[in-house]
């Protein structure tokens, strides 16, 4: 079967709260969803994530990225038998994108839903393929940095509908007192998971890059181990503009 069409829609799905870190804040969580169809008129859905702030996609991107380059380099092919993963895996190939670090939520959203085509045209759970390695999972709540009024309230929360595994946001000047208060809140029998984000490492690793290089980006990108222009645009989301001597 080949694939003959695609659709791609944009999703805004609203927060009931703001969630917060220190590299963003949002109030909706934005998603690309890719729908392909097959020449026997099967279809697949895929999914992925824009964030700008992690791999530089916007929806915009995504939408122009998914129709400009990658969907017609699978347009027309044969779709890979369900149980190939290895070639469903290298069906939808790898891309660059001007002002990204990677393509990659663009290239997700559109092999998850070709995996789902070849899954529902030969009617085999993903589950068949790919047998399950433990008998349960666990769910973990997740409190966001803000007040710690606010972490003790998410913190009671979590309590009361019996989360015991909780994340909490650190890396503010406030750490201490938060830590203690959710600890307070939760009790002693929770498990708390502290997160602590790693721009402050990465500013730190790209300042000293630059400074071993003299400023020079291309030879300071090769001993980070990402893109020249992954690191331009860490530099610029980390808000380290151009520091005195550097070259581009």
């Amino acid at each position: 079967m080949k694939l003959v069409a695609a659709t791609v829609y944009a999703l805004r799905i609203p927060f009931v709260e703001s969630f917060s870190h220190s590299a963003t804040e949002r109030r909706w969580s934005d998603s690309v969803v890719v729908q392909v169809r097959d020449d026997a008129g099967t279809v697949g859905y895929g999914e992925g994530a824009p964030r700008p702030y992690v791999t530089g996609e916007t929806v915009e991107t995504m939408f122009e990225h998914i129709a400009s380059e990658l969907w017609p380099r699978v347009a027309g092919r044969p779709v890979p038998s369900a149980d190939d993963l290895d070639s469903l895996a290298a069906f939808v190939p790898e891309t660059g994108l001007a002002g990204a670090i990677a393509p990659h939520a663009s290239r997700a959203a559109l092999e998850l839903a070709v995996l789902d085509c070849a899954l529902r045209r030969a009617g085999c759970p993903l589950a068949k393929l790919m047998p399950l390695r433990r008998s349960s999972v666990f769910y973990s709540g997740v409190i966001t940095a803000g007040p710690v009024a606010r972490a003790v309230q998410h913190a009671r929360q979590m309590r009361a509908i019996g989360l015991s595994d909780i994340k909490l946001k650190v890396g503010f000047d406030d750490d201490v007192a938060r830590v203690t208060a959710v600890r307070e809140a939760l009790g002693p029998d929770a498990s708390l998971r502290l997160d602590a984000n790693v721009q402050d490492l990465e500013r730190r690793l790209i300042t000293a890059a630059l400074a071993r290089t003299g400023g020079k980006r291309a030879p300071a990108a090769r001993l980070l181990g990402i893109s020249r222009n992954g690191l331009a645009l860490k530099i610029e989301r980390l808000g380290l503009g151009r520091p005195q001597g550097t070259q581009a």
